[in-house]
């Protein structure tokens, strides 16, 4: 009898031993916290780093809103923070909610992470379009081509044909596009959206411990922030952004996304961000001569049958020897300026018309202004600075109505000449106002 009631004393302590050793079930919120911490642990992430996920634009992870496709596979949701579309067959796609974090399990139970990025082109009978997957361990990005549901697989000729067509839109900016990558505008600027470097091109879907994307993945994608905007737009940007000084681009970046109002409903966006066929595109250049820091040509110019401009391109060149150890201000002033000469080209007032006359006229306030609002420069100094290559123009107008007009507008805006040219040159020599960085 001893011995039966040692062994139940046995069998009931080993029962409560391993009662004690189970784990209990981990609800919701426990496992994406797990998730996050081990996502943050392999990649270092955090909410700062807005280019880990997509580098070529800014992305925010939702973490509170994820869906769980089975137990080894959650989707989560991503915000994307900048204006991001894709043209393709003759559409415009908006990838606004069109990115997500997905997150696969290996059978050795390591997370596997991924960004996806979906383009889709119709949803009528299945998935049709682009899905770009970026590896985050490996760095790996592979593009997967599909019609109706079915991916594409090896076949160059589609993916020539999607290569054309995604770029049609593009011809300015084509001599600078390398192969395998396609290309996209980002903040109404092209940019590169990914470049297909896979191992081996074999197929898409999840395989193994990969976490490629599929169409199934963007019919359960959460989606943080509403309904978002319409997948397909037709606006086209032709604002191109080639200059690859890091200060000089990101000074472009910011006046173009800040936008300049030449007048009552005309803008830089409205008029170069809104029709492909009239284009502006930045470059950087070491050939100008050391007293011109920028200029603005047309490379193309059609007319109609009216003589009317139809479609134009204009290149800006930037003075890469120069401007780099200028103030932000004068580098914001120098892309100002030159941007209203691609707008009076627009307009049609040729170089020969003497651009700077109607620039001294009409405009010194539209750049001065930009600098009090943008920069919080004195007034004072903001209208020195914007009389920056205007002093020939300022020298022909000494004694006509022009300059008595400008004048009697201006006040005491306008400091003595001589204040204006110590002003200018403290400006452009980065004496005052914010270092380039």
């Amino acid at each position: 009898m001893k011995r039966i009631l040692f062994i139940i004393t046995i069998i009931c302590l080993s029962i409560s031993g391993c009662k004690d050793d189970r784990h209990e079930p981990i609800n919701e919120a426990s496992k994406t916290s797990l998730l996050r911490t081990d996502f943050e642990k392999q990649t270092g992430y955090d909410q700062s780093k807005v280019h880990l996920l997509t580098p070529a634009f800014r992305t925010r992870i939702n973490w509170d809103k994820t869906v769980e496709k089975h137990k080894d596979t959650i989707l989560i949701a991503v915000t994307v923070l900048d204006t991001v579309r894709f043209p393709i067959n003759g559409m415009q796609v908006d990838l606004k909610n069109h990115v997500i974090l997905k997150a696969v399990r290996n059978k050795d139970s390591k997370w596997n992470y991924s960004a996806v990025t979906f383009v889709p082109t119709d949803l009528s009978k299945g998935y049709s379009g682009l899905i770009i997957s970026r590896l985050l361990s490996k760095g790996i990005e592979k593009i997967d081509y599909y019609n109706e549901g079915t991916i594409l697989i090896n076949d160059t000729n589609i993916r020539r044909k999607f290569a054309v067509r995604t770029s049609k839109n593009l011809t300015n900016a084509n001599s600078g596009l390398r192969a395998r990558c396609i290309y996209g505008y980002v903040n109404g600027m092209v940019n590169f959206i990914s470049c297909d470097n896979p191992p081996d091109i074999t197929g898409g879907g999840s395989s193994g411990g990969d976490t490629y994307g599929d169409p199934d993945d963007f019919e359960q994608m959460p989606i943080f922030d509403g309904e978002g905007s319409p997948p397909f737009s037709e606006e086209y940007y032709s604002i191109i952004n080639n200059v690859k000084n890091p200060c000089l681009k990101d000074m472009v970046d910011e006046v173009v996304n800040k936008d300049i109002a030449f007048k009552a409903n005309e803008t830089l966006k409205s008029i170069f961000g809104a029709n492909e066929k009239i284009n502006i595109i930045f470059n950087e250049s070491t050939d100008l001569e050391s007293d011109v820091n920028g200029n603005a040509k047309p490379s193309r110019i059609v007319y109609d049958n009216q003589g009317k401009i139809a479609e134009i391109d204009i290149d800006i060149n930037l003075n890469l020897n120069n401007l780099p150890s200028s103030s932000q201000e004068y580098i914001a002033t120098v892309v100002v300026h030159e941007s209203i000469h691609a707008y009076l080209d627009f307009k049609g007032f040729s170089y020969n018309t003497n651009q700077h006359d109607i620039m001294l006229k009409d405009y010194v306030g539209v750049i001065a202004n930009y600098l009090i609002n943008n920069f919080n420069t004195p007034v004072q100094d903001a209208y020195s600075v914007a009389f920056g290559g205007l002093y020939e123009a300022f020298q022909n107008s000494l004694n006509n109505q022009t300059w008595s007009s400008i004048e009697a507008t201006l006040g005491n805006k306008l400091p003595s000449l001589n204040d204006r040219s110590r002003i200018l040159a403290d400006y452009e020599l980065g004496y005052k106002g914010k270092k380039c960085q």
